[in-house]
Parts: structure tokens; sequence; C-alpha cells
């Protein structure tokens, strides 16, 4: 099985609300599959401008976050991920995401 074809079986199985994490090189291989909207957030400012934007709305679409990777502080994203009405995706390149984000999501990760 490619790592394509891995990430497309578990975004299909993912069942509710729970965040969910791609790392590494399950990245490209969700970027190839998905064609909708990524939002990119790489300092704190634009984490919190991102929260506020979908802070308390309900959608039916997943929304996608890029690259957790470069953000250092997590506070912030958390309550989003806690409280969300709506699906998150979060890619990360690196595998150095910090612990409370990780305890909080299913992660995929291809080195």
């Amino acid at each position: 099985m490619t790592n394509k074809e891995y990430v497309y079986n578990e975004l299909k199985s993912i069942k509710g609300k729970t965040p969910l994490l791609l790392i590494g090189g399950a990245v490209p291989a969700f970027k190839s599959l998905y064609n909708g909207h990524i939002y990119r957030v790489d300092t704190v400012d634009e984490a919190r401008d991102f929260v506020n934007r979908f802070y308390g709305i309900h959608v039916d679409f997943p929304v996608v976050i890029e690259d957790l990777s470069n953000l250092r502080k997590d506070e912030v994203l958390l309550k989003l991920i806690e409280e969300a009405k709506f699906p998150i995706i979060m890619l990360a390149s690196k595998d150095n995401v910090v612990p409370t984000i990780l305890s909080r999501t299913k992660r995929i990760c291809f080195r």
C-alpha cells in the first residue's frame, strides 16, 4: 500500500471530530488527495487570527492547518482543537509538534 492509499484510507475511517495530525511524508500524500483550502499558521498572532475566525462556528468540511512545525506555542490552538464543531486536519513537515497537540490528535507519520 502506498503512502497516498494509506492516508486516503485513514481519512475515510475518521469518525466524529477527532483532530488528525499528518507528519512528514504523510503531508505530501495528503496534499495530493486534497483540493480544498489549506490555512497556513506560522506565528502566535496568525494562530490567534485563525482561532478567532473559526471559533464557535460549525462547518461540514475539514479545516486544514499547515505547518505546525513552525509554531512553538500551542496554547492558542488548543482551545480550537478541544472545542471545534468541525473536523480539523493539521499538517507538520517535521516531527517536532509540541506534546500537548500530539496528545489531542490522531497521528499519521511517515518519515
